[in-house]
């Protein structure tokens, strides 16, 4: 299984009820740049600070929020999948 973790580069804000993901380090910072997120893709953000599979994200994400299995599995594919568009994760 193919692990994931986060570019360097890129700050997790906050902005009210919702998150977004910005780009640091000299980069001019442009709208299409901004990855906005919810609460649990916040904590995705936050648990791929060290590479991590999707299974590893799994037991993280059932063990800190009442979900059930279907439901995280489809939410974390959709973060990776829209992060691994925006070019954050390596």
């Amino acid at each position: 299984m193919e692990s994931v973790k986060r570019k360097n580069g890129y700050l997790l804000r906050e902005l009210g009820n919702s998150y977004v993901i910005v780009p640091i380090a000299g980069k001019q910072l442009k709208f299409q740049d901004m990855l906005s997120l919810n609460e649990t893709g916040a904590f995705l953000w936050e648990q791929l600070r060290e590479e991590k599979t999707e299974e590893e994200l799994l037991e993280a994400v059932l063990l800190d929020y009442q979900v059930d299995e279907k439901t995280a599995r489809r939410d974390i594919r959709e973060f990776i999948d829209q992060a691994g568009k925006a070019g954050i994760l390596q």
